[in-house]
């Protein structure tokens, strides 16, 4: 196994824009419709703030509507899900904020006949990244039972009660996540939220440790990875971190954070 290990304190980030929270909207024949997908849809603008956990929540009060999310950063940048995770219905998003700024949460339906009520749901979680890993599978590393795959495998101390994100991004090979945790075991092979990457999001049921296989989706994956935690931070841990009113909050993006994602495009850009 070839990594290395960085854990580290990230100071939280504060919102700077109120959130619209849930909104109760339709998609009907009148709305605007999508210019690629011919569809009814709907646009909410909102704003973050740099590195927040953004999590948007779309679901069909009715019947009749087969849900697309599409979220646009302030860069372009835009993320789409189908079907959200879990079998519940709807569609959902989870993304760490690259960027402060304004964001769109685009509501529209998978089929050209689909209509209905919906409700859509953003939330904001501010965060501290506890753990930075850079590794390689390689032909030492660990390997699983199923295909053969070669994996790396982390131990991370958790809490109860506390969330915790974990992301895996690799340009060399299709990175599969999964998280032993609490007598389950949670994987994701793909995440539409993460280009070239995998992630999976818990909340521990105890303290104790949390064990991470980095691992590809094929036998044959091998090459550099990045690999991220994030913990998510209580209110009141956030409310302690706050300037006085009045005061100039920095935005400015750190010389830490300006390395980790310039070695994430090195990881994206490897043997293209």
């Amino acid at each position: 196994m070839s990594f290395s290990l960085f854990t580290e304190l990230v100071y939280p980030l504060i919102l700077v824009a109120a959130l619209p929270g849930s909104i109760d909207g339709e998609l009907t024949d009148s709305d605007a419709k999508h210019p690629e997908r011919k569809t009814p849809m709907d646009s909410h603008d909102f704003e973050t703030d740099i590195r927040q956990l953004l999590t948007v929540t779309l679901r069909p009060t009715g019947s009749h509507l087969d849900t697309i999310l599409i979220l646009t950063g302030p860069s372009g940048q835009a993320y789409q899900n189908d079907d959200a995770p879990g079998g519940e219905g709807g569609s959902m998003l989870r993304v760490i904020t690259p960027e402060e700024g304004p964001w769109t949460a685009t509501v529209t339906a998978y089929g050209e006949d689909s209509r209905g009520p919906y409700r859509l749901s953003i939330e904001t979680q501010d965060v501290k990244r506890i753990m930075r890993e850079r590794g390689e599978l390689t032909d030492d590393d660990h390997t699983l039972l199923k295909l053969g795959e070669k994996a790396d495998i982390v131990e991370l101390d958790i809490t109860k009660g506390e969330s915790y994100l974990v992301q895996q991004i690799s340009g060399m090979f299709t990175p599969f996540l999964a998280v032993h945790v609490d007598g389950k075991i949670y994987t994701n092979s793909y995440s539409e939220a993460l280009p070239n990457g995998s992630q999976v999001f818990f909340t521990a049921q105890a303290d104790g440790k949390a064990k991470l296989v980095l691992t590809s989706s094929s036998p044959e994956g091998r090459g550099l990875y990045g690999m991220r935690v994030f913990q998510t931070l209580p209110r009141e841990e956030v409310e302690t971190a706050e300037e006085p009113v009045g005061a100039e909050k920095e935005q400015a993006i750190t010389p830490e954070e300006l390395e980790e994602l310039e070695e994430l495009e090195e990881l994206e850009e490897a043997e293209e």
